[in-house]
Formats: C-alpha cells, sequence, structure tokens
C-alpha cells in the first residue's frame, strides 16, 4: 500500500487529426493508429530519458518498504524497483498485441483492473477505459513516468512540458521500430531505465552521452522546424543537465532539501 501511494505526473499526448493526417501521408504508417503505437515504441525506448531529467525522489523513509535496501540518494525511488509494483509488462509491437496482453492479464488474475497497468505509456482511447474499446481507436497517449517536481505547485514545468512536445513530434518522423525488434529493444530500454532510477544523483549517469546525443538531434530538429526560441532554451537547458549532473532536479532536491532536513533530524 505504501508502494501504491507514490504520486507522480500524468501527461497526455495527443495530435490534431491534420497533423496525423499528414505524419501519416509522409511515412511507412497505415493509419493513425500505427503512428501512435510508434510514438508510444519512442516514448517507451527513452523513458530513461524521464528519470534522469525528472527524478525527484531520491531517498524513502521508515517503513517505506520493508526489507529493501534502498541506497540514498538515488535518481528516482518512484521509478525503481520500490516503485510502482508493477504486475506486467505490456506488448507495443502493435494495437492489437498490446489489447490482448492486457486482456490476457486481466483474465490470468495478472491484473484486477486495466488501471493497475503501470507501464510508462499508456494507450488512450474516446470509447473508454476497458482494454477492448482501444480498438475503436487510439485517441491519445498517456505519459506516466515523472515524479512530481516539487519546485511548482503545478508538479511539472513549462521546460518540462516543451521537451515532452518536442520529443512527440521528433519521434512521430523517426523511422519504425522493425516489429521483432521491439520486444528486445524495450527490454532493454526498461533495464537502462531501472539502471538510472537507482544511481547516485552526484555522479554522472550511465546514459549521460546517449541523452547528449538525443538532446543535440532534438536541438537540431527544434531549429530546423523553426520553433519557438523557448523550447530551443528549454532543450539547451537540458542538454547542459546531461552533461553535469549537478543541475538536475534530483540533484538540487537532494542537496537543497532531502540531505539539510535529513541532518537536522539526525
Amino acid at each position: 500500500m505504501r508502494r501504491l501511494m507514490n504520486n507522480g505526473v500524468h501527461i497526455n499526448v495527443s495530435f490534431a487529426a491534420s497533423a496525423v493526417a499528414k505524419l501519416v501521408a509522409q511515412s511507412p504508417l497505415s493509419d493513425a493508429n500505427a503512428l501512435y503505437m510508434h510514438v508510444a515504441q519512442q516514448f517507451m525506448r527513452y523513458q530513461w530519458v524521464f528519470v534522469y531529467l525528472f527524478g525527484a525522489t531520491p531517498a524513502s523513509f521508515a517503513g517505506y518498504a520493508p526489507g529493501a535496501d534502498l541506497p540514498v540518494p538515488v535518481r528516482s525511488v518512484r521509478s525503481g524497483q520500490a516503485g510502482f509494483p508493477t504486475s506486467i509488462t505490456g506488448d507495443y509491437r502493435s494495437l492489437e498485441h498490446y489489447v490482448s496482453r492486457l486482456e490476457s492479464a486481466l483474465a490470468s488474475g495478472e491484473l484486477l483492473r486495466a488501471s493497475q497497468y503501470y507501464e510508462p505509456v499508456r494507450l488512450k482511447g474516446l470509447r473508454g477505459k476497458a482494454p477492448q474499446q482501444l480498438r475503436a481507436g487510439i485517441s491519445h497517449l498517456e505519459l506516466r513516468a515523472f515524479d512530481l517536481n516539487p519546485t511548482t505547485s503545478t508538479g511539472v514545468t513549462a521546460d518540462q512540458l516543451r521537451l515532452i512536445q518536442v520529443m512527440a513530434m521528433y519521434f512521430a518522423q523517426q523511422p519504425p521500430l522493425a516489429a521483432d525488434q521491439v520486444a528486445t529493444v524495450l527490454a532493454q530500454s526498461r533495464r537502462q531505465s531501472e539502471q538510472v532510477a537507482h544511481e547516485d544523483p552526484r555522479t554522472p549517469s550511465c546514459c549521460a552521452a546517449a541523452g547528449r546525443r538525443l538532446l543535440t538531434h532534438l536541438e537540431a530538429y527544434a531549429e530546423r522546424q523553426g520553433l519557438p526560441l523557448a523550447y530551443q532554451k528549454s532543450l539547451q537547458s537540458f542538454l547542459q543537465e546531461f552533461q553535469d549532473p549537478r543541475r538536475t532536479l534530483v540533484y538540487r532536491v537532494w542537496t537543497q532539501q532531502l540531505q539539510p532536513a535529513l541532518t537536522v533530524q539526525a
């Protein structure tokens, strides 16, 4: 129950109908469902980016996870093994595979209800929350891999939202993963995300080089697309966080808030 009390921001991402039509026409994707599944795969592939940049739970407190040997500090307790007790991993090869996996988990008792599916990306439809309703079409993606940002009353900043917007646009125009590659690529990403979640935020990350490459690509993309200067500044700021872990949110939370509080209590 304590682990289920973890809180975070859920962000919905969708494309206007005109954008969907244009993106599908310019790609090998067959329709809107294929586009959303493709973008979902990419967000799953790069879930570790959000653990590194948005992680803000560097420590747990007595009684949180009995028997758990948690180092202090980490980048994100919430995103690691002691976070949400994820029962299953999803199947993101296609919409049909995704729905069938959830239906199978519900039938076997692995999930008591669909809302207990805690992967970082969930597909959503307009006809309701039941998995089978998704067969009528995907309306948007729900991203839920973000710790609450304690520096703002909204739990998320404009800089963070700009990053998500640029990533969604950029991902939509990247080559799709081959169906036989999806499971392997996402399994690797899950392992990397777990590793990043457990890292000491005061030290460079295992994903620093990959993060710098991605942010560099996103910067170039934003410039090519003529996005407003605010977007380019946001991307530059996040690139600097991959260059220096002392700029990250979790580092600031630990050194400015939690560590001083723990020292006083001791």
